[in-house]
């Protein structure tokens, strides 16, 4: 007689869905794929090693509780995972002019022309320190 193994269970589902979506932060971690917030490739590896170290402690967690494929399927995951962060993290360390993550754009230049000095003719207001007590007279022709 022969028993068939039961159907998966909902827990079943869940426990691979989690295992799957620590994966795929990962490798957005690892750059592998696209970050669908920014839709670019971005190297993090403090991202990445997170959810490598959740994916770490699920395992250590669940060891003895999880069916023998479920915890065939977690070490090679994250054995997959510890390799690929490994490289990248060599391939980091092997371009020192580009740093982990893409820095903040630079501000950018004023464009803006340059405060112009009162013409000639015109005296400048004079200041007394206090700004908020200057008369502005502008002259637009002869009058």
């Amino acid at each position: 007689m022969t028993t068939d193994p039961p159907p998966p269970s909902r827990h079943d589902a869940l426990f691979g869905l989690l295992v799957a979506e620590c994966v795929q932060m990962a490798y957005i971690g690892l750059g592998k794929i696209v970050n669908p917030a920014t839709g670019q490739t971005e190297v993090h590896l403090d991202q990445a090693e997170y959810f490598i170290d959740r994916l770490d402690m699920l395992e250590a967690k669940t060891q003895g509780n999880l069916s023998q494929p479920e915890a065939a399927m977690l070490r090679r995951t994250l054995t997959e995972l510890r390799l690929n962060f490994v490289n990248t993290r060599r391939e980091q360390e092997a371009r020192p002019d580009e740093a982990e993550a893409p820095s903040a754009p630079e501000p950018a230049a004023d464009t803006s022309p340059p405060a112009e000095p009162p013409p000639p003719d015109e005296p400048a207001a004079p200041s007394d320190g206090d700004d908020s007590k200057r008369k502005f007279h502008k002259s637009y022709g002869s009058e």
